[in-house]
């Protein structure tokens, strides 16, 4: 069932939608697929099933003018919609136990830095509480001096001008004094 188009013509994008289809067709992830068998024959007329099922897709012209990249991918899938594949290329099984192990690594050596950070935190914040803790202390230690000294100073203040006043008022009653002389003698 081939289309006429020679394949070494085809673009490098051909074998990789190709794989593609053959992914997403593959209804038995642990099928061996052999070159010519009827599990073949079957797979790639389902591949090709569903390359023309994606092309039957009503798109929207504004969405395939808004993307592209997707306008370049029905411009390929309409050139090569009926082309045949001698060879389907396999999937390659994947090692799952790798990709938990590595997780499994990624996690711990994550637990275990946040863990240290956390332990570092509660240190730093142990001494911050501390510090701000002393250096409370120590201003209401210095405020309470400063205020006792401006009291004291106040109080001096306050003395020193009844003491001025005081004698104020008796010099004055010593000039009253005087005067009165003055005009009793005169």
């Amino acid at each position: 069932m081939n289309s006429g188009i020679d394949k070494q013509h085809l673009p490098e994008q051909a074998p990789v939608l190709a794989s593609f289809a053959t992914a997403t067709c593959n209804t038995s992830r642990d099928e061996n697929l052999h070159p010519g068998s009827a599990a073949d024959k079957n797979h790639s007329q389902e591949s090709t099933i569903a390359l023309q099922a994606t092309s039957h897709r009503e798109v929207s012209n504004e969405n395939v003018e808004l993307d592209p990249n997707l306008n370049k991918f029905f411009d390929f899938h309409k050139k090569f919609k009926n082309v045949q594949f001698d060879k389907l290329s396999q999937i390659p099984e994947y090692n799952w136990e790798i990709l938990s192990d590595a997780f499994d690594y990624i996690y711990t050596a994550y637990a275990e830095e946040m863990s240290q950070i956390s332990k570092e935190f509660e240190r730093l914040e142990l001494q911050r509480s501390i510090w701000q803790e002393a250096a409370q202390s120590s201003d209401g230690t210095r405020a309470e001096i400063r205020i006792k000294n401006i009291e004291k100073w106040v109080d001096h203040s306050e003395n020193y001008l009844k003491i001025m006043k005081n004698e104020l008022v008796s010099s004055v009653n010593v000039i009253k004094c005087t005067l009165n002389k003055f005009d009793t003698n005169a």
